[in-house]
């Protein structure tokens, strides 16, 4: 909890899926991923931990950008590109399928060994530039985990399951210029919700 996730400046509760397999952030509209372990400004808030800044590449501006994804974890797409007088735009989703590829083909008590997490995201973005050194943007963020552990037992009331879930939404507007003396002049209000739960069931 004392080591915070940003992106773009907006804190966000990981940077992982459960079970670490893919970014909450789609790959192609990442440009970079810092670690800061302490010493950082004020600007970050209460934080007594590291730092896990994450920088969302600028909205190509010279064409339309796209790519599909599809493995057996997941299926994804991602599309960015002008869309005219200054303005660019910037969007992603993905949603695992991994929990029904392992239901093909191994036995379905295989969550007692290894939980298979599901998940989904998605980013939006829509950038206004006023020349190269000047722009206001709007941004989204939402994701959505679920992992589910069970243990199976011929008594039904030596059956234990439990499930996590967490849910979290940001929005926020972003307005920066970078003045003639090198100054960075940055405005970037944000909200957003979080919702987190753990269901515990034991026998009947």
């Amino acid at each position: 909890e004392d080591t915070r996730v940003y992106v773009d400046g907006m804190r966000v509760p990981l940077l992982y899926h459960y079970g670490g397999l893919r970014s909450i952030v789609h790959t192609d509209l990442v440009q970079a991923v810092e670690l800061i372990p302490g010493g950082y400004g004020a600007a970050y808030g209460r934080g007594l931990g590291g730092l896990v800044v994450v920088t969302t590449r600028d909205p190509a501006n010279d064409a339309i950008h796209g790519s599909v994804q599809l493995d057996v974890m997941d299926v994804g797409a991602a599309a960015q590109g002008p869309l005219g007088k200054g303005w660019s735009f910037a969007a992603a989703a993905r949603r695992s399928h991994l929990d029904t590829m392992i239901d093909l083909v191994a036995d379905e008590d295989v969550d007692e060994f290894y939980p298979i997490p599901q998940y989904l995201d998605a980013q939006a973005r829509v950038r206004k530039s006023f020349g190269e050194k000047e722009f206001m943007e709007l941004t989204g963020l939402l994701s959505s985990d679920e992992v589910s552990r069970a243990v199976d037992s011929d008594d039904p009331n030596g059956r234990k399951r439990e499930t996590r879930r967490l849910r979290f939404q940001r929005a926020g507007f972003r307005y920066k210029t970078i003045q003639d003396d090198g100054s960075i002049v940055e405005f970037l209000p944000w909200f957003g919700a979080n919702q987190q739960s753990l269901e515990a069931s034991f026998g009947g």
